[in-house]
């Protein structure tokens, strides 16, 4: 169990790592804001993240794990499509 923790902290650094050089290099006109965005939008995730599980651990117990991450993930799919709509129509 300590094993697959360790994993999952060093992945999600590496992952957080990416994400923010990948918003900083899309946003040239304002890196400055590009990088206190990502760095917001991560934290938030660390915030939310732990709250949900804990939520769905207290009421479901370890069965409200997955059911609550395949909710989160059915509310970011939506974000997501509506992102890559609009940025292809913009780019036209």
């Amino acid at each position: 169990m300590w094993i697959l923790a360790f994993t999952q902290g060093a992945l999600s650094f590496t992952v957080g790592s990416a994400l923010v050089a990948r918003v900083m290099a899309e946003a040239h006109a304002a890196p400055t804001m590009s990088g206190a965005f990502s760095t917001t939008a991560l934290n938030l995730g660390a915030i939310i993240g732990p709250i949900a599980g804990g939520a769905a651990l207290n009421l479901n117990g370890t069965q409200g794990v997955p059911l609550t991450s395949a909710l989160l993930v059915a509310l970011a799919l939506p974000l997501w499509w509506v992102r890559t709509t609009t940025r292809r129509v913009l780019v036209r």
